[in-house]
């Protein structure tokens, strides 16, 4: 029983080329098939459209995606260009695939050949909202790989709301001893913490070791210098928030 019903025509001359299939009986693509009328080389580094000889009409509500298939992409270093591409239900054009060539050898398609899968999804569409500011997040505006690559401190809600002038924690629970240990130095000199107020902070060996707006390049700046755990915090000036 399927979800949806896809209707769909063919380009005349291209009734030999296989019907989009699933291949297992939970796959979530159907693998679909190049109508070159001949073989199409794709040297190393090149982009070609490939067609499939199908005009397909997809209910509203939903689009079809067109993404590599793994085999092609691991082996041949075949890839859709702009997977997943976009089908959208009011396209009517033929369905054609960007294949582009990633490894270091020509791949050569051939007509029949299956060359992408075709996974059909519910579409959500947005209205936008223009606001004066958004909330804040402990992320903030982290990106583009700002978490490293090696497992480092999680920047997660914060644990703990430390007062630097009066070294109390305000939710009422004892600071931890390590925590104590790493903030002594704040707590000494509240005014170089306040020097950062509104910046994300990094504490190791009783001292600031790296601050700025962005948590995920203070992480990488502390253990750049070679400390393995530092605390991170977000200064507020007359406290930390530590996350």
């Amino acid at each position: 029983m399927s979800d949806i019903e896809i209707r769909f025509t063919r380009k005349r001359g291209t009734e030999d080329v296989p019907l989009p299939k699933y291949m297992s009986e939970h796959a979530s693509g159907m693998d679909v098939c190049a109508a070159v009328e001949q073989p199409v080389t794709i040297e190393p580094g090149e982009v070609k459209l490939v067609p499939t000889g199908l005009y397909i009409a997809i209910p509203p509500g939903y689009e079809v995606q067109v993404r590599p298939r793994s085999g092609l992409a691991l082996k041949h270093g075949l890839t859709v260009v702009n997977a997943p591409g976009t089908i959208d239900s009011d396209y009517r054009g033929e369905v054609c695939v960007i294949l582009g060539n990633i490894s270091r050898a020509p791949f050569t398609v051939e007509r029949g050949m299956r060359i992408a899968q075709l996974v059909a999804q519910r579409v959500v569409r947005a209205a936008l909202i223009q606001q004066e500011s958004l909330p804040e997040t402990a992320r903030s505006s982290g990106g583009f790989g700002h978490t490293g690559l090696r497992d480092t401190p999680v920047v997660a809600e914060p644990q703990a709301v430390y007062n630097t002038c009066s070294g109390q924690d305000k939710r009422g629970a004892a600071m931890a001893e390590t925590i104590q240990e790493q903030f002594k130095w704040l707590l000494e000199h509240p005014e170089e913490e306040a020097k950062y107020a509104g910046e994300f902070i990094a504490v190791a060996a009783g001292r600031i070791v790296a601050h700025g707006k962005n948590c995920g390049d203070v992480i990488d700046e502390a253990l750049r210098q070679g400390y393995e755990q530092p605390l991170i915090g977000r200064a507020y000036g007359d406290e930390i928030i530590v996350v």
